[in-house]
């Protein structure tokens, strides 16, 4: 049960440390306004994203034959790897794939673990959805050839889903290159960057025919496929480089050392999967 009380108090902590704090950064171009509502000058907040480095992640990824092992090397593979929990959405997964069991050369790889692990392996049997395998969490190198093994790669959030943040899986998505759709709530954050990176498709969740129909056509179309692949990646190496936001990170702390606070950046930035926005004040 909520104690109000409680809320009350912590809301005013929060308000109190945005006021007072010489300059924030947030991980997603929503966290600026979530901030500013709180009582913060926009001109002491700078966008900043969640980074990865390449160098070190490629050396992850070389990996490409998760197919091969498991037998499916004609088959078109759709993948979901990462947290098991309501707010994940995965029945939108399990419903699509019992509308495509139909079409023998197309399965579902899902590999993960949380609350809803139990009760997707039952769904999965009692409903005999044969083309849906459910693996455990995997080791980060399994992970990731999961990932570049697949045609297409799923993000998926319950509609309730919508703080101004990303799933952290969608990074690690644009380093694959890979295709993405993104069964989201319309109005969040990670459908407004997937649409403006050109990176996937976004479907409603709960639209099963949507999903059905875009998986046919995506599976037709591996130019388009390697299109959205090609501009995650791209804009990935742009906007989302570790050494480039160290840097920023480093003119920032000199800038504060030296009672020079810059100005907010209208720099593009998001965020890996947090429950909240992802944001650090000083």
């Amino acid at each position: 049960m909520k104690n109000p009380v409680m809320i009350r108090i912590l809301e005013h902590i929060e308000r109190e440390a945005y006021r007072n704090a010489d300059h924030i950064t947030v991980l997603s171009r929503r966290g600026i306004e979530y901030v500013r509502q709180r009582g913060t000058d926009p001109e002491k907040v700078t966008h900043i994203f969640n980074s990865v480095s390449l160098a070190e992640f490629d050396s992850l990824v070389q990996r490409k034959d998760f197919k091969k092992r498991e037998g499916i090397e004609d088959k078109f593979l759709i993948s979901y790897a990462g947290i098991l929990s309501p707010y994940q959405g995965i029945d939108n997964i399990l419903n699509t794939a019992k509308a495509l069991q139909d079409h023998d050369n197309i399965v579902f790889f899902i590999a993960g673990d949380g609350s809803e692990r139990q009760r997707l392996q039952e769904r999965i049997q009692q409903e005999n959805i044969g083309n849906v395998r459910l693996f455990p969490l995997l080791p980060r190198t399994e992970y990731f050839n999961l990932i570049n093994s697949s045609d297409i790669s799923f993000v998926s959030l319950d509609e309730r889903m919508k703080a101004p943040c990303l799933p952290g899986k969608l990074i690690n998505l644009m380093a694959c290159s890979q295709p993405i759709i993104a069964l989201v709530a319309e109005e969040s954050e990670t459908a407004g960057v997937i649409r403006e990176v050109g990176c996937g498709i976004v479907i409603k969740p709960g639209d099963v025919e949507g999903i059905r129909s875009m998986i046919l056509r995506l599976k037709e179309d591996a130019s388009a496929r390697e299109m959205m692949g090609s501009n995650g990646r791209r804009y990935l190496e742009r906007y989302m480089s570790l050494e480039k936001n160290v840097a920023l990170y480093e003119e920032i702390f000199c800038a504060l050392t030296s009672n020079e606070i810059p100005a907010g950046r209208p720099i593009s930035a998001w965020s890996e999967d947090a429950p909240g926005v992802g944001h650090h004040g000083w």
